[in-house]
């Protein structure tokens, strides 16, 4: 899937989400941000994990336009980090289908088993794994706001103390 091909479907889903809602005040999209769902090109490229924050604010706002489209319908679209299925409800889902047709396993029952699953997957279970999802995501936040509290001031000062020119030179003309 390419840029293009992503942006096609996003506005055709959201436009059928619309219709089938109406005018209901929230539709959200959860998208996973998989590298395989669609190709980056040069000016779509993420940022760097390394990059300064102010780069990667400047990006973001920068790079507004599926939720532009989505907006158009009135849809929210919640992008969640790569690599972090900890934080993506589906991905228990999967491993609870997993699960379910492990545990009955026939090949020829397969479908059965995936429909019957699915029939049976009660509200208490899906809320069950946002709820595990929360969890993680404020663990997550927790980690962030430690990091950005008690290790950015350091690399930052680290950063202006120890720069060199390109001759291997501190600004003092310190061989280094």
């Amino acid at each position: 899937m390419d840029s293009q091909h992503f942006l096609d479907w996003l506005s055709l889903t959201c436009a059928e989400l619309r219709v089938i809602h109406g005018k209901k005040p929230r539709i959200c999209l959860i998208l996973d941000n998989a590298p395989w769902d669609f190709k980056e090109s040069e000016e779509t490229k993420v940022p760097k994990r390394g990059s300064r924050k102010l780069i990667l604010q400047e990006w973001l706002e920068e790079h507004k336009i599926f939720y532009e489209v989505a907006s158009t319908y009135n849809v929210e679209i919640i992008r969640l980090p790569v690599r972090h299925c900890q934080l993506n409800p589906i991905e228990l889902a999967w491993a609870g289908l997993k699960d379910y047709v492990r545990d009955r396993f026939r090949i020829r029952d397969v479908e059965n088993l995936t429909m019957e699953w699915c029939a049976a997957l009660g509200p208490e279970v899906a809320g069950g794994y946002f709820e595990k999802v929360k969890e993680y995501e404020e663990m997550f936040k927790r980690a962030d706001e430690m990091i950005e509290t008690d290790v950015e001031p350091d690399i930052d000062e680290e950063d202006s103390e120890g720069e060199t020119t390109d001759d291997g030179l501190s600004e003092d003309n310190e061989e280094i």
